[in-house]
Order: C-alpha cells, then sequence, then structure tokens
C-alpha cells in the first residue's frame, strides 16, 4: 500500500480521528467551514468515515475532506450473513480519491463478533460465525480490491485466536499490499507504554500526590478522587498484579495491542500486514476489565489527560500509518450517544467548553510520524522478532511518566 507524501497540499502524518457514530453525513456538512477546518487545523490527515446508504458518496463529504488533505477510510453499513453489496459505492471513490492521488481504505464490517453486526443480534456458534466472517470477507475483498482499493478486515476486538489463519484464501491480497488490519487499540485507562510501564511490570505505587496530579482539575471532586481508602486499594491491586516480563502478546486490552496483530501476521504470513487504528486511544473515566476484575491501578482519566495521551500516542513508533481515535463528534454533527467520549461536544463543557482539552492540544502542535510505513514496520519487525522489552519501552516512555 503505497502512502502519498502530500494530499491537496498537506503532508500526510499518521494523526488522525474517527469522525462521528453515524454514515449520514448531511447535518455536518452544514457546517462543513468548521468541522473541516478544526480537522486541518488540529493537523490530522485521517478521518475514520461510516456511511449507511452510501451517503459518504453523495453528499460531498469524501469531496470536501480530500480538498482540505484529509484522506477517509471509509466503513458502509454491513450486517452478517448477508452479502456486502457496495461495489458500485466504491468505484465512484475510487475515481473521486484518484484524483487527489489517494489510497482509498475501505473497512469491510466492524467488530464482527459483537452481537450488534448480526442480523436480529443472532451470532452463530464460534465455528459457524467463523465461516461466515471469512467467507464474507474473501467476497468484500475481491470486490473492493478488482475495483482498486484496499480491502480493511476490522478488529474481533480482541481475537481470542490468529485471525490470519482463518483468512489464509485471501493472502495473495496481503503479500500484495491491497488488504490491511484495521484494529481497535483502546487505552482503558492504562499508560500509553502499558504493560511495559513501571506499574504493570513492578507494582510501583501511587502517592497521594501523583494521584492528585494525574487527576489534573478534578483532583478535588470526588467524583473522580475517591479518596486514601481507593488509594490503598490502588496499591494492593497493583502489587498483586505486578507481571515482570509481560509483553502485549500476554495482554492485548491496552494501546500496544497492535504487537499481538504484528506477531500473528508474522506468523501466518512471514512480513508484518499493513495497519491502521479505527478506533482506540483514550476516553474520559474508561477502563479495563469488568465486575471485580476492573483495572483500577491507575486514576481515571481526565479529559486533559486524553488530549496528553493522545499526543503522545500519535508521536510513539508504532508500525500504523494512520491513527483515527474514538471519537471527533455525536450530537454536534447530527448522530447520538457516547457524549462522554467526544471531543466536540456538550459533556464537560462546563469546565472546559464545547471543544475538549485534547482539540486545543492538537492544534498546538502540529507533530506526528509521517505515515510511510516501511521503516516503521522494518523497526517493529525487528523489535518484536526478539521481543526486544527495553527498546520497546524505551521508545514509548516519555511525555506522561509512568502515568
Amino acid at each position: 500500500m503505497e502512502i502519498p507524501e502530500t494530499v491537496s497540499g498537506r503532508r500526510v502524518t499518521n494523526r488522525g480521528v474517527h469522525l462521528q457514530p453515524s454514515g449520514q453525513h448531511t447535518a455536518w456538512m452544514k457546517r462543513a467551514d468548521y468541522w473541516i477546518g478544526l480537522l486541518v487545523d488540529m493537523h490530522l490527515s485521517w478521518v475514520t468515515a461510516i456511511s449507511d446508504s452510501d451517503a459518504f458518496c453523495t453528499s460531498g463529504a469524501a469531496r470536501a475532506l480530500l480538498e482540505a488533505g484529509v484522506i477517509p477510510i471509509v466503513r458502509f453499513a454491513y450486517t452478517f450473513p448477508g452479502p456486502w453489496t457496495h461495489g458500485a459505492a466504491v468505484e465512484q471513490l475510487v475515481t473521486l480519491y484518484a484524483r487527489y492521488n489517494a489510497p482509498l481504505v475501505v473497512q469491510f464490517a466492524n467488530e464482527p463478533f459483537d452481537e450488534r453486526e448480526w442480523r436480529n443480534k443472532q451470532v452463530p456458534n464460534y465455528e459457524s460465525a467463523w465461516a461466515i466472517i471469512a467467507a464474507r470477507w474473501a467476497e468484500a475483498a475481491k470486490a473492493i480490491t478488482e475495483r482498486g482499493a484496499v480491502a480493511g478486515f476490522p478488529d474481533g476486538p480482541g481475537y481470542s485466536e490468529n485471525p490470519f489463519e482463518r483468512i489464509r484464501a485471501t493472502e495473495d491480497q496481503w503479500h500484495e499490499g491491497k488488504a490491511v488490519y484495521l484494529g481497535h487499540f483502546y487505552g482503558k485507562g492504562r499508560p500509553l507504554d502499558y504493560p511495559y510501564d513501571d506499574v504493570s511490570q513492578r507494582g510501583v505505587p501511587l502517592t497521594m500526590e501523583e494521584y492528585r496530579r494525574l487527576l489534573d482539575d478534578y483532583a478535588d471532586d470526588p467524583q473522580w478522587n475517591e479518596g486514601p481508602s481507593v488509594l490503598a486499594q490502588i496499591n494492593a491491586q497493583r502489587r498483586a498484579w505486578a507481571r515482570p516480563g509481560q509483553t502485549a502478546l500476554d495482554d492485548d486490552t491496552c494501546f500496544r495491542g497492535y504487537e499481538k496483530v504484528v506477531a500473528w501476521s508474522r506468523e501466518t504470513f512471514g512480513f508484518v500486514v499493513p495497519l491502521a487504528m479505527t478506533e482506540g486511544g483514550w476516553t474520559p473515566r474508561d477502563r479495563a476489565g469488568s465486575g471485580n476484575a476492573v483495572d483500577i491501578r491507575w486514576p481515571m482519566t481526565t479529559p486533559k489527560m486524553v488530549a496528553a495521551k493522545t499526543l503522545a500516542m500519535y508521536q510513539a513508533d508504532t508500525p500504523m500509518f494512520a491513527l483515527t481515535p474514538w471519537l471527533l463528534a455525536s450530537d454536534d454533527m447530527g448522530a447520538s450517544g457516547w457524549p462522554d467520549d467526544c471531543w466536540v461536544g456538550y459533556a464537560f463543557s462546563d469546565r472546559y467548553g464545547r471543544e475538549k482539552p485534547v482539540v486545543r492540544a492538537l492544534q498546538a502542535n502540529a507533530s506526528g510520524a509521517v505515515a510511510g510505513p516501511s521503516a516503521r514496520i522494518e523497526a517493529a519487525r525487528d523489535r518484536l522478532a526478539g521481543l526486544d522489552l527495553a527498546g520497546a519501552r524505551q521508545a514509548l516512555v516519555g511525555a506522561l511518566g509512568r502515568g
């Protein structure tokens, strides 16, 4: 897969965002100058955009974004077990993208084992589900690549086994660079370099001073700062859960979960497949786990910490050519849901207004890895081949310290 150095005169980096949770684009296009201007001001090169009823083709959204030097990764509405039927729309987009010398990546499905992806939420048994997923992926990948686009295979989320072994029928497309893996690598309140950080490896305790610092504007808010008794529980869990030598292959519920995908692709194909992140990053208050197994080792992620971690994520050395974390906006773009996650919206507006700290942080800092993946893929291949944990940790520890 070839990534151009520029699109519409703007340098292409790995920086992006998931546009909105809806596939309808008429509402936000009424304020296109604001939204596209915001993407440019945040120095973003990519968005992940959903398209319902092929609306992304007909609304003018795709053209407006490309004109501004923003490359959309497109996911059409799809429900298992039916056929994938968007070939004509892909043809239209291929023609449009060619005018801007931009690569068109089309994501097939979203999270195949989520019941919302299946008709009437009826997911068949595991083996039957995989048979359907593999067959539909092969059909979609053929339709997408024959029309000149790149086919994007979706995250599980978090497959319990090597998915490339299940889809070996499309091996040629991976070897030819016509297929990419589109992951959902959520930080889940954990640090950027998890599980190579000192807390995960050695159980380093948290002080109240550091606890308050990491909560920044919410240090004195009892809904965020749960006090000395919870701090004691945090440190107890830090001690109990410390695992020297743990890697992201052992626990991929983190931003560095892509390491497991890299290892799987090397195991199946002998090389690192092209990778991007179409959901992920950090959202306020989110934590890994559930029930009695919730990971409380770090304070809940604040809007300012979302900003710091997002900026550091773009600057990190990864094999991914694009990072489009969840979520630019919802209600403000005519959709609904996920208010706390949005970079622009009403949640936390009493303190920050409609545009959250991540917007201002990205506007103020244009740095991001150049999107051309070859060098980063080779570096990741060498590092992961020997699981050089020290090298991986040194590459990522920085802006956030142990937080």
